[in-house]
């Protein structure tokens, strides 16, 4: 089509391959961490492992919580006092995460190529 892609890792490719995951019985995620975002455009919570962390800046009224879905997948026992470490991974996670996608969210509107630049010139 003559359209080149960039060499230089100045965009970032926001998606992975997951073929394995709905083709072959036991594969894994090819990702470790999901963020979970408010209709409100915060950031809600995140999950890691068997964790599951609730930020309270999304939700008014609430507080911030910590679940371990291993053995409380219904998120009834808040273990933020009893896993501190684990909450401290959270929020840089968290940090981490959710600049990367703010710093490389797409502009909002329609897309519109460049013009093609004349090679002969």
């Amino acid at each position: 089509m003559g359209i080149s892609l960039p060499v230089d890792n100045s965009h970032i490719i926001d998606s992975l391959n997951i073929w394995p995951l709905m083709t072959k019985a036991g594969a894994k995620s090819p990702r470790d961490t999901f963020l979970y975002y408010h209709i409100n455009g915060k950031l809600q919570a995140i999950r890691w492992q068997n964790w599951k962390y609730h930020l309270a800046e999304a939700v008014p009224g609430e507080r911030n919580k910590l679940y371990d879905l291993a053995t409380d997948p219904g998120e009834s026992k808040d273990v933020a006092a009893v896993y501190p470490d684990v909450v401290t991974e959270m929020i840089n996670k968290a940090k981490l995460l959710g600049d990367e996608i703010e710093n490389n969210r797409r502009k909002i509107g329609l897309f519109k190529p460049e013009a093609p630049t004349d090679a002969t010139s």
